[in-house]
């Protein structure tokens, strides 16, 4: 196979170089709460959504449910979630944020507020938009 026929568009590695400079910026914020990006966007799926399982939350990240257990696990053991038994199928539980993963959250997001508002709110917004633009071509092509 030749190189040219796998190259990727030069689009795409700007998209993908910009994603990581954005993951590498909050990294640098989560380090004050001692989260990693990954447990940062668990805990945000358990705020918006407790009480819920591992398995929608798995579905819901695109991460295996070994690998969200794996994370439960260190967040329970760090204080951060609640744990109680699924009353409609009790071989899982139900997650929530305890008052600690609570407390984290809301210093986490303050964080992030105050960076965007040193970095300007006006170019996080662009790039935002951006991005949902973007996602919405690839779900359309994704739905054909």
């Amino acid at each position: 196979m030749a190189i040219d026929s796998i190259m990727v568009n030069s689009k795409t590695l700007e998209i993908l170089a910009g994603l990581r400079s954005i993951e590498r910026w909050l990294a640098l914020i989560l380090t004050d709460t001692g989260l990693t990006v990954s447990q940062f966007k668990l805990l945000h799926q358990i705020a918006v959504r407790a009480p819920v399982t591992a398995s929608v939350l798995s579905r819901e990240l695109g991460v295996t449910k070994a690998s969200i257990t794996t994370q439960l696990q260190e967040l329970d053991k760090a204080g951060s979630i609640t744990l109680e038994r699924n009353p409609e199928d009790r071989r899982s539980s139900l997650i929530s944020l305890s008052d600690r993963g609570q407390i984290r959250m809301k210093v986490t997001m303050d964080n992030i507020l105050n960076s965007e508002k040193q970095t300007g709110d006006k170019m996080l917004i662009a790039v935002l938009d951006n991005l949902q633009q973007l996602t919405q071509r690839i779900n359309k092509g994704e739905n054909k």
